[in-house]
């Protein structure tokens, strides 16, 4: 216990101390490349998409980790309980996916970064921390953002070149943001078990929207 709790502070500090250092080589390089008009293009359609995400997210990363937290001893009810959150998820996820993509062809004109964010919404539907956050077992998931981190950093370098590599750098930070969920939805395995009763999502919509009223009035 005494291990995990000294590796798990470990591999915070590591990954916060590089979140502070990855920003000082980033952005002079991204200045650099992009320009001011591709920082801002990419900024515009981020704000834009990530207004999205927060209603495909609504307050189930809080609420999951508070439920998975309640009944993490109990393989079965643990079980039931990540299945329903996750199916909730992914329907938020998919309604909010189509919203955007409308969107995008009425508002955005169609624009190829608008499009290319469209990964990192929909990578929202395997985001899978707040279970792992619910087990206390952060260290899955501050390991694996620190690997992706480190080849979202190497991918910039290598390949953001010029202003016109705007959509080439939403595509590197929206497929990192899949890989990164995919990589730790793979750690599922083991810890989870196809529930054998039948699924209640019904129950978890008053509280998901509780908490993210709560967070949107804040």
């Amino acid at each position: 216990m005494e291990n995990t709790i000294r590796k798990n502070y470990i591999l915070n500090c590591s990954y916060h101390i590089f979140g502070l250092v990855m920003p000082v080589i980033m952005t002079p390089y991204l200045t650099r490349t992009l320009g001011s008009d591709g920082i801002g293009q990419y900024g515009y359609y981020y704000a834009f998409v990530t207004c999205f995400l927060a209603f495909a997210q609504l307050g189930i990363s809080r609420y999951g980790s508070r439920a998975i937290a309640k009944v993490n001893r109990d393989l079965m009810q643990k079980s039931q309980s990540f299945f329903e959150i996750c199916l909730l998820q992914m329907f938020f996820t998919v309604l909010v996916t189509i919203g955007y993509s409308i969107f995008v062809v009425f508002v955005l004109d169609n624009d190829a970064v608008a499009w290319t964010f469209l990964i990192m919404l929909a990578a929202n539907a395997f985001d899978v921390t707040w279970f792992f956050f619910g087990m206390e077992r952060l260290g899955i998931v501050v390991f694996r953002n620190f690997v992706i981190k480190i080849i979202m950093l190497f991918c910039v370098l290598t390949f953001i070149k010029k202003q016109e590599d705007v959509w080439l750098y939403a595509l590197i930070v929206s497929g990192c943001t899949l890989a990164v969920n995919i990589w730790v939805c793979i750690s599922l395995y083991g810890n989870v078990s196809f529930p054998k009763s039948r699924l209640n999502l019904r129950q978890h919509l008053r509280p998901v929207f509780v908490l993210f009223f709560a967070d949107f009035g804040s």
